[in-house]
């Protein structure tokens, strides 16, 4: 009990040390008289404006930052003229996990049955063929579907990372 109390007290007294500015009386500045008949109007208004920022508007015009100068921010083409409207979309955009708003039919491979997927699950984009996105519940499955890809979250997806 003796240790921890020992140990508590040497770290108040680090604590203080570290932040003896913000503690007045470790600050090594004489005490002003501050009773209210010693103060001016003036060293008052000082006071109390010490720590809010200039708010006085240089007349000067507007400088421009030397950094945004030489790394201006460059102009971003729409996503759609990149993706050449929805119909190049490039091999780097795939897979990604989608949501369906619309049910989705997988055909096993070899065309050994099949499955349908509820709108609203979750599913993987792996590449398009025409302008439908060719879908698999996983991205290691051999089942595939196609659907289109304004039935899906996949714009809002690409658009958000891009």
């Amino acid at each position: 009990m003796k240790w921890f109390l020992l140990l508590v007290f040497v770290a108040l007294i680090v604590s203080g040390i570290l932040n003896k500015e913000k503690l007045p009386f470790w600050n090594k500045e004489k005490p002003r008289n501050n009773t209210p008949g010693n103060i001016s109007q003036e060293e008052n208004e000082d006071e109390l404006n010490k720590d809010k920022p200039n708010l006085i508007k240089n007349s000067e015009p507007d400088q421009v930052d030397p950094i945004e100068e030489k790394y201006p921010i460059p102009d971003f083409k729409p996503i759609e003229e990149l993706v050449g409207n929805w119909k190049k979309i490039p091999a780097s955009a795939f897979p990604r996990q989608v949501t369906l708003k619309a049910k989705a039919k997988y055909v096993f491979a070899g065309g050994a049955g099949s499955s349908t997927a509820p709108a609203g699950g979750k599913t993987f984009a792996i590449s398009l063929s025409g302008d439908k996105l060719v879908i698999t519940p996983n991205k290691q499955s051999n089942v595939r579907g196609t659907i289109s890809i304004n039935d899906t979250n996949y714009k809002e997806i690409l658009g958000d990372e891009y």
